[in-house]
């Protein structure tokens, strides 16, 4: 009842005149009524709308409100909140659905396809045995070639793209211009050197005879005649600081950690020969 009472109250407060909205009418009989239109000017106490005015009237209208009405209103925003939120969730996944991720159907992505699954184990069961799931077939198919002590799919990887360098390299020619140096052509020229081998057989032994004799001080017979007891172990390491400094050789016999390959849990200790 308190809210209709303010109400009221609001209503008696107003700037209206009755006696000018409604004048006293004379009549003896109700025929002789007569209404006259008649436009008059108030006064007017209207405040302007600004963001301010709409702020407290909007702070008195919830004011005005019971604890029950305030809640309803909340509530019926919540709700209108999450029922937008869910329609633009569905909107999205059906436009996805729509538009399928596209599959890559090149040769180059389905030999690869067909690689990877030639070399699965369908016949177990994955969660019993992941790895022989994944790479038995494989490793009954391919065998350990002559010079490796082990042999991977990375491995092969490698080796197929030294194929393809190697076929780079014997394709390519050397320019004859000196101006035109680069690094492709310097690995041309490595290469043909390699290759050379009736250059190498005529040459034998003595570029490691100037090899020695630059950086020891020592000739071939003197390096095999080094008593490994006391003087192999300075050599060795001297040996070592040349090879790193001059030729890129970290070491003779590179020596590396890495997780094992049937359990990634475990760290494997791997070499390999130069």
């Amino acid at each position: 009842m308190s809210r209709y009472k303010h109400f009221s109250e609001e209503f008696s407060a107003a700037d209206i005149n009755e006696t000018d909205a409604l004048p006293e009418l004379d009549v003896d009989e109700p025929h002789q009524l007569e209404f006259k239109l008649q436009l008059r000017n108030y006064a007017s106490n209207a405040v302007p709308l600004t963001a301010s005015y709409n702020l407290n009237h909007m702070k008195v209208y919830f004011s005005k409100r019971t604890r029950l009405e305030r809640s309803l209103i909340l509530t019926n925003f919540i709700v209108l909140f999450v029922a937008f939120c869910i329609f633009l969730s569905c909107f999205y996944r059906h436009h996805d659905k729509q538009q399928p991720e596209k599959l890559c159907l090149t040769p180059i992505c389905i030999q690869l396809s067909s690689s990877i699954y030639s070399g699965l184990n369908q016949t177990i069961n994955p969660c019993d045995d992941f790895y022989e799931f994944v790479c038995g077939r494989w490793i009954k198919t391919n065998i350990i070639p002559k010079g490796h002590s082990g042999w991977s799919t990375t491995k092969e990887l490698s080796r197929k793209n030294l194929i393809i360098l190697k076929g780079i390299l014997e394709q390519t020619s050397i320019k004859s211009s000196l101006s035109a140096f680069t690094a492709e052509q310097e690995a041309i020229k490595f290469y043909q050197s390699c290759m050379n081998i009736s250059e190498i057989e005529q040459q034998q032994v003595r570029p490691l005879g100037r090899f020695l004799k630059e950086n020891f001080n020592l000739t071939i017979n003197d390096w095999m005649n080094i008593d490994r007891n006391k003087t192999w172990e300075g050599l060795f390491v001297s040996l070592l600081k040349i090879l790193s400094t001059k030729y890129g050789f970290s070491y003779l016999l590179p020596i590396s950690i890495g997780p094992d390959d049937k359990n990634s849990t475990w760290n494997s200790s791997y070499s390999q020969i130069m």
